[in-house]
């Protein structure tokens, strides 16, 4: 019984092994199938993505200049998400904001026109289109003249001249400092 017991097994060794081996032929066809496809999309270029089912809610990143003089109009730059206004909202009465333009949807150009008797003080911007309000962006009204930085002024022998004796300088923090 011994010396037949190997041959009994055999067949059953085989029928494993040629199973195994039908399996991968299998699976490496499939692969052959799925790398075709996979080229044939390739070729076609990249799927391109549904178009959202909301409009982009606006962010607002920075306004430039945060502040403005009591009766003057004044142009602000604002930076963001999604940003380009149908209206500009500003809190507490006296300031009125308009588009100058809006051509790139992540950086505009405001108008925004400070009455002669509006109340100093902070007030809150926002910017309102179809995905929204946005976050609110701080503003300042001072009685004060606004002075924007103009550079180069770093150098002692080339100052920037200011023309009043008091008045509210207006600087980007956004950009480095020389140490």
């Amino acid at each position: 019984m011994k010396r037949w017991l190997p041959l009994l097994l055999l067949p059953v060794m085989l029928a494993l092994i040629t199973g195994a081996q039908q399996e991968s032929d299998a699976a490496k066809a499939a692969k052959e199938k799925k790398a075709k496809k996979d080229a044939q999309q390739a070729k076609k270029g990249p799927a391109t993505p549904p178009p959202p089912l909301e409009p982009v809610q606006p962010v607002l990143g920075w306004i430039y200049p945060a502040g403005g003089q009591r009766g003057a109009t004044i142009e602000v730059a604002a930076s963001g998400t999604s940003i380009v206004p149908q209206t500009v909202l500003v809190t507490g009465g006296g300031v009125t904001g308009k588009l100058v333009d809006g051509s790139t949807p992540n950086k505009v150009r405001l108008s925004l026109a400070i009455a002669a008797d509006a109340e100093p003080g902070i007030r809150e911007l926002r910017i309102l289109n179809s995905g929204g309000v946005s976050n609110r962006f701080r503003f300042m009204v001072g009685e004060l003249p606004e002075i924007t930085e103009v550079e180069p002024n770093s150098e002692k022998s080339a100052p920037q001249k200011i023309t009043f004796w008091m008045a509210t300088a207006t600087t980007s923090a956004l950009r480095p400092r020389p140490a």
